[in-house]
């Protein structure tokens, strides 16, 4: 690699099967489709299951609103916000899903009393997820607890991230590539 390459002021690496790609580490702007928030730009969506090495946005399909951290804290953001981190990098381990913040470098996982968190640097049993896709309504992620899989639902306050021990509770997510 040529030296003159290495600017590790601006940029991180991502390593792939047998490639680099760097990657900024300040926030772009995105894709104007993607702040389109409407119902009607929701339900033109076709949702799908994330893929391992790729970066995507996990959007809530009812409210348009993404997972995202915000001075230290998960919850449902509003991607437009330049102080969100709402990148999420997928990756697979023993056959769960886990999802990286990419500003932070925290994957998003369990946090012992029923709701979520995105402070671990590793990909450890409470960061596992399975992601099941529900035809066009959106994908359902589950998480284990003890000897159960329990879903990712919606607290009361619309923001927080809850786990819920019943599908029909379940929130309901897109994963947008980006």
């Amino acid at each position: 690699m040529d030296p003159r390459d290495e600017k590790s002021d601006n940029a991180s690496v991502a390593s792939g099967d047998s490639s680099t790609a760097y990657t900024p580490t300040h926030t772009t702007e995105h894709d104007v489709s993607l702040h389109n928030d409407s119902p009607s730009a929701r339900e033109s969506f076709t949702p799908r299951a994330p893929s391992e090495g790729k970066t995507y946005m996990i959007r809530h399909r009812d409210s348009g609103k993404v997972i995202g951290l915000k001075n230290g804290g998960l919850g449902l953001e509003d991607n437009s916000d330049p102080q969100v981190g709402c990148y999420w990098n997928c990756v697979r381990n023993l056959g769960w899903f886990g999802f990286c913040e990419t500003s932070s470098a925290n994957f998003l996982g369990r946090d012992g009393n029923f709701a979520f968190r995105a402070t671990e640097k590793l990909h450890l049993p409470w960061e596992r997820f399975v992601v099941e896709a529900k035809g066009d309504r959106g994908c359902h992620l589950q998480s284990p607890h003890w000897f159960s899989l329990r879903w990712v639902g919606i607290g009361g306050d619309g923001r927080t991230l809850v786990d819920v021990t019943s599908s029909d509770h379940a929130a309901f997510w897109e994963f947008v590539e980006v």
